[in-house]
């Protein structure tokens, strides 16, 4: 994916944008949408106005099938124009969107990645200062809201049954 970034001024009007920001603004627009996909115009609007935040991300699907991951940042000096730039989701940014399907708290949805990573409860406890015990109750929310009993059935539900299908439908069988 060629880099895709978007300049909007303060009043939200593209100012400027790479090849690859309109690839991508073409693949996140909707039959609704006029100038800009309502992904870009919300998250747009949140940074440019937040007093709190200095850099949204979100992650988003396009209509290709791809998850993209959306970066808002204030321009310094230019009061309300912001830079948008958009790359391809990482792994672990479609792990987490499995895992907040689920309904996981972030608390759960953060040891839920770290069982995944082969963190064992011990591991986990110390990586997050918290005790063994309040980690055994995060896992057993995190296994019974997953539907599953185990860490292997928690990986195996989120790769298996969700990247190994993408892939599969990715890959151009022969006959």
């Amino acid at each position: 994916m060629a880099p895709a970034v978007i300049l909007l001024d303060g009043d939200g009007t593209l100012s400027a944008m790479t090849e690859g920001g309109r690839q991508v603004l073409d693949d996140l627009r909707s039959d609704v949408d006029d100038e800009f996909p309502e992904i870009i115009r919300v998250a747009a609007t949140r940074a440019r106005w937040s007093r709190t935040t200095t850099h949204l991300t979100t992650r988003v699907r396009g209509r290709s099938g791809q998850w993209l991951r959306v970066h808002v940042s204030p321009i310094q000096g230019d009061v309300g124009s912001v830079a948008v730039t958009i790359e391809l989701a990482r792994p672990d940014d479609l792990a987490r969107i499995l895992l907040e399907s689920y309904g996981l708290t972030p608390r759960e949805t953060e040891i839920a990645l770290l069982l995944a990573r082969g963190f064992s409860a011990k591991e986990i406890a110390a990586e997050l200062a918290i005790s063994h015990h309040t980690v055994r109750d995060h896992v057993k929310a995190v296994y019974d809201k997953a539907g599953v009993s185990n860490r292997g059935e928690l990986v195996a539900n989120l790769f298996a049954n969700h990247v190994l299908d993408r892939f599969h439908e990715s890959v151009t069988h022969l006959a």
